[in-house]
Protein backbone atom coordinates (compact mmCIF):
# COMPACT_ATOMS: atom_id res chain seq x y z
CA UNK A 1 0.00 0.00 0.00
CA UNK A 2 2.28 2.40 0.92
CA UNK A 3 4.72 1.70 -2.08
CA UNK A 4 1.62 2.63 -4.66
CA UNK A 5 1.62 5.95 -2.57
CA UNK A 6 5.04 6.93 -3.18
CA UNK A 7 5.08 5.37 -6.90
CA UNK A 8 2.22 7.54 -7.38
CA UNK A 9 3.60 10.83 -5.80
CA UNK A 10 6.95 9.71 -8.03
CA UNK A 11 4.72 9.73 -10.91
CA UNK A 12 2.98 13.25 -10.25
CA UNK A 13 6.35 15.43 -9.42
CA UNK A 14 7.57 13.66 -12.81
CA UNK A 15 4.81 15.32 -14.84
CA UNK A 16 5.26 18.39 -13.30
CA UNK A 17 9.21 18.28 -13.84
CA UNK A 18 8.47 17.74 -17.46
CA UNK A 19 5.55 20.61 -17.93
CA UNK A 20 6.81 22.90 -20.44
CA UNK A 21 6.41 26.01 -18.22
CA UNK A 22 8.50 24.45 -15.68
CA UNK A 23 10.96 23.28 -17.80
CA UNK A 24 11.65 26.65 -19.14
CA UNK A 25 11.70 28.47 -15.93
CA UNK A 26 8.91 30.73 -16.65
CA UNK A 27 6.81 32.05 -13.62
CA UNK A 28 2.68 31.59 -14.52
CA UNK A 29 0.88 34.78 -13.14
CA UNK A 30 -1.99 34.53 -11.27
CA UNK A 31 -4.84 36.10 -12.90
CA UNK A 32 -5.46 39.92 -12.80
CA UNK A 33 -8.61 41.20 -11.18
CA UNK A 34 -10.28 43.88 -13.52
CA UNK A 35 -9.40 47.37 -13.00
CA UNK A 36 -11.66 48.91 -10.82
CA UNK A 37 -12.93 52.49 -12.59
CA UNK A 38 -11.63 55.79 -10.97
CA UNK A 39 -14.46 57.85 -9.17
CA UNK A 40 -14.31 61.44 -10.62
CA UNK A 41 -12.70 64.16 -8.22
CA UNK A 42 -15.06 65.98 -5.75
CA UNK A 43 -14.61 69.70 -5.90
CA UNK A 44 -15.86 71.92 -2.79
CA UNK A 45 -15.76 75.02 -1.33
CA UNK A 46 -16.82 76.33 1.87
CA UNK A 47 -18.27 79.88 1.55
CA UNK A 48 -19.79 82.68 3.87
CA UNK A 49 -21.04 86.11 3.38
CA UNK A 50 -23.54 88.87 4.51
CA UNK A 51 -27.40 88.66 4.18
CA UNK A 52 -29.94 91.62 4.34
CA UNK A 53 -33.63 91.33 3.43
CA UNK A 54 -37.73 91.58 4.57
CA UNK A 55 -40.11 89.00 6.20
CA UNK A 56 -43.70 89.29 5.53
CA UNK A 57 -45.90 87.61 8.14
CA UNK A 58 -49.07 86.01 7.72
CA UNK A 59 -50.50 89.10 9.41
CA UNK A 60 -48.96 91.56 6.91
CA UNK A 61 -46.49 93.08 8.61
CA UNK A 62 -43.22 93.48 7.82
CA UNK A 63 -39.39 93.63 9.64
CA UNK A 64 -35.88 93.95 8.52
CA UNK A 65 -33.47 91.09 8.35
CA UNK A 66 -29.67 91.34 8.72
CA UNK A 67 -27.82 88.42 9.42
CA UNK A 68 -24.57 86.18 7.87
CA UNK A 69 -25.02 83.16 5.74
CA UNK A 70 -22.41 79.79 5.47
CA UNK A 71 -22.27 77.34 2.88
CA UNK A 72 -21.02 74.08 1.79
CA UNK A 73 -21.18 72.92 -1.70
CA UNK A 74 -19.77 69.99 -3.60
CA UNK A 75 -20.10 69.18 -7.24
CA UNK A 76 -17.83 66.97 -9.46
CA UNK A 77 -17.23 69.01 -12.24
CA UNK A 78 -16.21 73.17 -11.78
CA UNK A 79 -19.57 73.41 -14.07
CA UNK A 80 -22.00 71.67 -11.45
CA UNK A 81 -24.97 70.98 -10.53
CA UNK A 82 -23.39 72.09 -7.06
CA UNK A 83 -25.30 69.99 -3.72
CA UNK A 84 -25.59 72.84 -1.14
CA UNK A 85 -26.21 72.86 2.50
CA UNK A 86 -26.95 76.54 3.46
CA UNK A 87 -27.12 77.82 7.04
CA UNK A 88 -28.39 81.39 7.18
CA UNK A 89 -28.67 83.23 10.47
CA UNK A 90 -30.77 86.10 10.86
CA UNK A 91 -32.46 88.90 13.28
CA UNK A 92 -35.46 90.54 12.68
CA UNK A 93 -37.59 93.63 13.78
CA UNK A 94 -34.53 96.33 14.91
CA UNK A 95 -36.10 98.83 13.11
CA UNK A 96 -39.10 98.06 16.00
CA UNK A 97 -36.80 97.93 18.54
CA UNK A 98 -36.86 94.51 18.20
CA UNK A 99 -34.27 91.38 18.30
CA UNK A 100 -36.21 88.37 16.74
CA UNK A 101 -33.18 85.58 16.36
CA UNK A 102 -33.63 83.19 13.25
CA UNK A 103 -32.00 80.37 11.99
CA UNK A 104 -32.68 77.96 8.79
CA UNK A 105 -30.87 75.34 7.25
CA UNK A 106 -31.11 74.29 3.51
CA UNK A 107 -30.17 71.48 1.35
CA UNK A 108 -30.52 72.43 -2.30
CA UNK A 109 -29.16 71.92 -5.74
CA UNK A 110 -27.75 75.00 -7.89
CA UNK A 111 -27.52 74.66 -11.47
CA UNK A 112 -24.98 76.09 -13.93
CA UNK A 113 -27.23 78.22 -15.34
CA UNK A 114 -27.70 80.21 -11.39
CA UNK A 115 -30.86 79.29 -10.34
CA UNK A 116 -31.55 77.43 -7.29
CA UNK A 117 -33.61 75.79 -4.85
CA UNK A 118 -33.75 74.07 -1.63
CA UNK A 119 -35.78 72.83 1.55
CA UNK A 120 -35.09 72.46 5.16
CA UNK A 121 -36.32 73.51 8.96
CA UNK A 122 -36.67 77.09 10.50
CA UNK A 123 -36.43 78.13 13.76
CA UNK A 124 -37.44 81.20 15.21
CA UNK A 125 -36.84 82.24 19.08
CA UNK A 126 -39.10 85.12 20.44
CA UNK A 127 -43.04 85.93 20.25
CA UNK A 128 -45.37 84.82 22.39
CA UNK A 129 -44.38 80.62 22.15
CA UNK A 130 -41.01 81.48 22.96
CA UNK A 131 -39.85 79.38 19.59
CA UNK A 132 -41.41 77.96 16.83
CA UNK A 133 -40.53 75.60 14.35
CA UNK A 134 -41.57 75.52 10.39
CA UNK A 135 -40.39 74.12 7.28
CA UNK A 136 -38.96 76.51 4.26
CA UNK A 137 -38.72 76.00 1.15
CA UNK A 138 -36.37 78.38 -1.23
CA UNK A 139 -35.28 79.03 -4.49
CA UNK A 140 -33.12 82.51 -6.26
CA UNK A 141 -30.71 83.18 -8.68
CA UNK A 142 -27.23 84.11 -8.47
CA UNK A 143 -25.99 87.35 -10.62
CA UNK A 144 -22.25 87.70 -11.53
CA UNK A 145 -21.58 91.67 -11.71
CA UNK A 146 -17.70 91.97 -12.52
CA UNK A 147 -16.22 89.03 -10.47
CA UNK A 148 -18.91 89.21 -7.34
CA UNK A 149 -21.90 87.22 -7.38
CA UNK A 150 -25.38 88.86 -6.06
CA UNK A 151 -27.91 86.14 -5.29
CA UNK A 152 -31.34 87.17 -5.26
CA UNK A 153 -33.74 85.02 -2.91
CA UNK A 154 -37.66 84.14 -1.34
CA UNK A 155 -38.06 81.49 1.20
CA UNK A 156 -41.51 80.77 2.41
CA UNK A 157 -41.99 79.22 5.69
CA UNK A 158 -44.96 77.20 6.68
CA UNK A 159 -46.32 77.37 10.24
CA UNK A 160 -49.57 76.97 11.93
CA UNK A 161 -49.86 80.55 12.14
CA UNK A 162 -49.53 80.88 8.37
CA UNK A 163 -46.70 81.44 5.10
CA UNK A 164 -44.03 83.95 6.03
CA UNK A 165 -42.55 85.23 2.72
CA UNK A 166 -39.11 86.23 3.10
CA UNK A 167 -36.74 87.99 0.63
CA UNK A 168 -32.94 88.20 0.99
CA UNK A 169 -30.14 89.16 -1.28
CA UNK A 170 -26.36 90.06 -0.44
CA UNK A 171 -22.86 89.17 -1.73
CA UNK A 172 -20.06 87.16 -2.28
CA UNK A 173 -16.71 87.21 -4.06
CA UNK A 174 -14.77 84.32 -5.37
CA UNK A 175 -11.21 83.99 -4.28
CA UNK A 176 -9.00 83.78 -7.52
CA UNK A 177 -6.24 82.23 -5.84
CA UNK A 178 -7.61 78.45 -5.64
CA UNK A 179 -5.28 75.59 -5.91
CA UNK A 180 -4.77 73.48 -9.11
CA UNK A 181 -7.07 70.42 -9.14
CA UNK A 182 -5.53 66.88 -9.79
CA UNK A 183 -8.10 65.25 -12.67
CA UNK A 184 -7.06 61.89 -10.94
CA UNK A 185 -7.75 62.47 -6.90
CA UNK A 186 -10.55 63.89 -5.20
CA UNK A 187 -9.97 67.57 -4.14
CA UNK A 188 -11.20 69.77 -1.14
CA UNK A 189 -10.31 73.07 -1.42
CA UNK A 190 -12.20 76.76 0.31
CA UNK A 191 -12.93 79.53 -1.47
CA UNK A 192 -14.52 82.99 -0.28
CA UNK A 193 -18.58 83.35 -1.29
CA UNK A 194 -20.21 82.54 -4.09
CA UNK A 195 -23.90 82.37 -4.23
CA UNK A 196 -26.86 81.68 -1.42
CA UNK A 197 -30.39 80.13 -1.12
Amino acid sequence: MRLQKVIGYLGLLSRLATSPAIASGETVDPPRAAPIESEPPVIQHDLSGPRLGATIAPDGTTRSQFGWHFEHQAASSTRGPWFVVETVLLAGGVESQLFIPNGTMVFGLRLPSGFEFGLGPSVTLGGRNFMRSALVAAAGRSFNLGGIRVPVNVAVAADRDGPRFTFVTGWAIRDRNEPPQDSGTRSTYSARPHSSI
